[in-house]
């Protein structure tokens, strides 16, 4: 796992990376192609959408648009990481409108039989990025909140970076 900064990120991204990084993902949007019923992104066969997604202009290229209940982008095996786990995600979101609801952004906590397991990054039900990184829920957990909420109608990018600490900053 290659340990970079937000700005090499970021670069890298925008295809003006001096340096050679590698992230366990990135996707573009702007190919997807079908076999059979599934829908893949960037000919990857680990990463499928649902049939309802709609993609509009992004920040770079096409975005991925979330405006029906069910459209999800779905990982396989990705982003597993323990406790003791350094990582980073990052993400361009762009909400449309606020929601009473709370929307998950990116994550992999939502198996039940798991107890939650995992990590999300997500706005929640009052318009604030928030992050946790679950052992089991409802009680071995770690959570961080935006002191801001999340601007709606324009691009934001935004950041998770865990230090493998086991404690919230």
């Amino acid at each position: 796992l290659d340990v970079a900064s937000i700005n090499e990120i970021t670069d890298f991204v925008n295809g003006k990376s001096a340096k050679s990084i590698n992230p366990i993902l990135y996707h573009s949007f702007d190919k997807t192609s079908k076999d059979k019923d599934t829908e893949f992104i960037d000919g990857r066969k680990k990463t499928t959408i649902s049939k309802t997604m709609d993609f509009a202009e992004g920040v770079s290229g096409l975005a991925a648009r979330f405006d029906h209940q069910d459209d999800a982008i779905h990982i396989n095996h990705f982003g597993r990481f323990e406790s003791t786990d350094p990582f980073s995600i990052s993400i361009w979101a762009y909400p449309e409108s606020s929601s009473d609801k709370t929307s998950v952004l990116i994550g992999n906590a939502h198996q039940k039989n798991t107890m939650f397991r995992g990590w999300d990054l997500y706005i929640d039900s009052v318009g604030h990025v928030a992050t946790r990184l679950i052992s089991s829920l409802p009680h071995n957990y770690i959570h961080v909140r935006s002191a801001e909420k999340m601007p709606v109608g324009e691009w934001t990018h935004l950041t998770m970076t865990y230090d493998g600490s086991s404690k919230a900053k």
